[in-house]
């Protein structure tokens, strides 16, 4: 029982690992090589080349960037 237990264990933290190590290479970019930026708003990421910029901050629309404007 502890041997399964252990092995369980094991296989978590490989996996855990895993994903800490393939994350961050792929975060930041599209699958063209494109910058991701994450809209203000509501946390989407889109590309840096089709998102409304404004004050330094990247929205996914214009309506989210009127609405973060409005509150």
């Amino acid at each position: 029982m502890i041997r399964i237990v252990v092995v369980l264990l094991i296989v978590f933290l490989l996996v855990a690992i895993a994903r800490k190590l393939v994350t961050p290479a792929a975060k930041g970019k599209a699958m063209g090589g494109e910058k991701l930026v994450q809209c203000r708003y509501c946390g989407v990421y889109i590309t840096e080349a089709s998102a409304v910029s404004a004050g330094g901050n990247y929205f996914c629309s214009t309506d989210h960037q009127h609405r973060l404007e409005e509150s």
